[in-house]
């Protein structure tokens, strides 16, 4: 089992640590989320995304917290935005591979269904009426979740990936529920494997490469976006904002590690003790340590996608606690 330290750096750049503003990059998700705000920006690359033309963008929040029921901790949508139409777009960048990214897309989609069901409803609770069926079920407008990944997420050498619910029997028939998931591969290289789609032109190739450090063009939108991560990166007032949330992340880090470390030496400890060796207590503590720690890991890195950090420290001291999050996110050590 490999042994995974779970830290602030996984959420954080490190140029932000050491503040070294000027190494941050559309890529690092802080500063992806400050230039979405521009809506002519969001809205080209969610046109080069989807291949489809957008109208305009009629609202844009960053970082929205998304409650599936009133008193429930949210998931942390990093740019989300509609058009026109009603179609809702949340845009994820993705640097690091993980194993749980289509179960994440899964309840990110489920997030944003219960949001736009609720958006309904509210709106015919202030209008003193019941809602009908047709409007229950025909307020969820299409939505897609866009992860651009700095990695290959399926392997298969794609430009782009995109997943909606088809029948197996019939892979021309469409469920139709208007819920579609999209992961582009900024590592995509015409040499290695054709585009996956025929539709997939090359007007995004730029963007990809800006995003992975290999673009030395002259094209006009990565230009305009390079111009804007620029002007972000030198506020004084977003690097107060963002060193303000890193600094409660390195805390909050340290004392996870602390916690997990002494958890992990609890168990080692009991489980060398039963077996009544000197041997089987060093491996314990060894392993125990381990073990948790890589457990406490994957368990930190669910709450995160989740918005659900808050829970971590509590399970922490309650090992009742700890074993249901452990069970609810299908974790095992």
């Amino acid at each position: 089992m490999a042994n995974y330290h779970h830290s602030h750096s996984d959420l954080f750049p490190a140029a932000i640590a050491e503040q070294r503003w000027e190494d941050l990059t559309l890529a690092d998700y802080v500063v992806f989320g400050y230039v979405m705000q521009r809506p002519d920006l969001c809205q080209r690359l969610i046109e080069l995304c989807l291949q489809v033309p957008i109208d305009h963008i009629e609202y844009i929040q960053r970082e929205k917290d998304v409650h599936v029921f009133p008193d429930a901790p949210g998931v942390r949508l990093d740019v989300y935005v509609a058009d026109g139409t009603g179609r809702v777009f949340n845009v994820e960048i993705q640097r690091r591979d993980e194993k749980y990214l289509g179960q994440r897309s899964r309840f990110y989609q489920s997030s944003i269904c219960y949001e736009m069901a609720d958006r309904t409803r509210r709106k015919a609770r202030a209008e003193g009426r019941r809602l009908t069926w047709d409007e229950r079920y025909g307020s969820l407008q299409e939505s897609y979740v866009i992860f651009i990944c700095l990695f290959d997420p399926f392997g298969r050498g794609w430009k782009r990936y995109m997943f909606q619910n088809l029948c197996k029997s019939d892979p021309g028939l469409a469920l139709n529920d208007g819920t579609y998931e999209v992961f582009i591969n900024a590592t995509w290289k015409p040499d290695n494997c054709d585009n996956g789609e025929n539709n997939v032109t090359d007007e995004i190739d730029p963007l990809l490469s800006y995003l992975i450090g290999g673009y030395d063009g002259d094209n006009e939108f990565v230009r305009m976006l390079d111009e804007e991560v620029r002007a972000v990166i030198s506020r004084p007032e977003w690097r107060k904002h963002i060193m303000f949330e890193y600094e409660q992340w390195e805390d909050l880090a340290a004392r996870i590690e602390k916690e997990s470390t002494e958890r992990g030496e609890k168990i080692g400890l009991e489980r060398g003790l039963e077996k009544g060796e000197i041997i089987g207590l060093e491996k314990g503590l060894e392993k125990g340590t381990e073990r948790q720690r890589d457990l406490t890991a994957r368990l930190a890195d669910a709450l995160v996608a989740s918005s659900r950090t808050d829970e971590l420290l509590p399970a922490l001291h309650d090992e009742a606690t700890f074993n249901k999050l452990v069970s609810e996110f299908g974790l095992s050590v």
